[in-house]
């Protein structure tokens, strides 16, 4: 299977001159958190991220972080900014689409977990469907693209959020912008998309609705969590996929014998590993791949990065070690 990355867009609403993508979750670049987790999917063995033409800081990071992995990761050129659709005729066009199965990701997605990919997947090769969407229930599913289905709960269309009548705009299932296409028949249809929309772009959503019109079954997968769909357009965004981040983490934490005061004002970094029996204090932020041993205390407003406390210790409040 390949994994086709959409990550040309240029984050118009970031206010940046910084690739979307390279934006800092944790110190690390977003799509990296995505990466990490696909190359731990087996079945995918080919990777192709779609980057906008002055992509070199986009490949010169990922191949930073992903040395062993370089191999299978290339590079296919958006020349246009012209919608998602248009993103993956650049990945067809690219010559680097090789197998029957192709497993689409939007660049700008950290969170998505590595089991609802597994499921995502386990429901495509049992059901034998020609497509397979992840979805989740919004109750608030504004800006989203979404899911008309028949009585049947067959998907016939994606309908994004500024082409939406009033009765599509009632629906809370919503696209996650993740598929999982069979190759020959999404490619035979890739030629039918038109930009005949409010945003004059060209929508992959629109290859369902082609599909279906060709007679090929699509259904969908709702994820249970829908904050692994939260994609991220704007700051704002950023911010809050990256409290949800800290918040898994501790969440983490606490299931493993590790006891918080206020968790709320708490900030660990993902690669950091506390003990159990250790307590955290009101305002610790700990970064980088600390190691904190077990029956530990970390004092009030302590700052840790990089660092290895062993058992037993004691950090006296207003500490920073760097």
């Amino acid at each position: 299977m390949d994994a086709v990355i959409l990550a040309a867009g240029i984050g118009k609403r970031m206010k940046t001159k910084l690739p979307k993508v390279l934006h800092p979750i944790d110190d690390t670049p977003m799509i990296c958190y995505l990466l990490k987790t696909i190359c731990k999917v087996n079945q995918i063995n080919n990777i192709i991220i779609v980057v906008p033409p002055d992509y070199k800081l986009i490949s010169e990071t990922i191949k930073r972080y992903f040395p062993s992995d370089s191999v299978r990761i290339h590079f296919a050129i958006q020349k246009n900014q012209l919608g998602t659709g248009d993103a993956f005729m650049a990945a067809r066009n690219s010559g680097q689409v090789k197998s029957d199965d192709i497993f689409v990701f939007c660049g700008d997605m950290p969170l998505i977990s590595l089991a609802t990919i597994k499921k995502l997947l386990e429901i495509y090769e049992k059901t034998e469907q020609d497509a397979i969407i992840l979805t989740a229930i919004f109750e608030n599913p504004a800006g989203y693209g979404r899911i008309v289905k028949d009585k049947n709960n067959r998907v016939l269309k994606i309908v994004e959020h500024r082409d939406a009548n009033k009765n599509e705009l009632k629906i809370k299932e919503v696209n996650s912008g993740v598929y999982i296409f069979k190759k020959e028949p999404v490619l035979n249809v890739l030629n039918l998309l038109k930009n005949k929309n409010d945003q004059k772009e060209y929508y992959l959503t629109d290859v369902i609705y082609y599909l279906n019109k060709k007679k090929r079954m699509v259904t969908a997968y709702t994820t249970d969590d829908s904050a692994e769909i939260c994609g991220i357009n704007q700051r704002e965004e950023l911010a809050y996929v990256e409290k949800l981040r800290n918040q898994r983490k501790i969440k983490i934490l606490m299931l493993e014998g590790v006891s918080f005061e206020n968790p709320d004002t708490c900030y660990i970094s993902d690669e950091t590993s506390i003990g159990m029996d250790t307590y955290i204090e009101t305002g610790v932020i700990i970064r980088g791949r600390s190691i904190i041993g077990k029956n530990c205390r970390i004092g009030a407003c302590s700052v840790l990065k990089d660092v290895v406390i062993y058992d037993n210790t004691k950090i006296y409040p207003l500490t920073r070690m760097y």
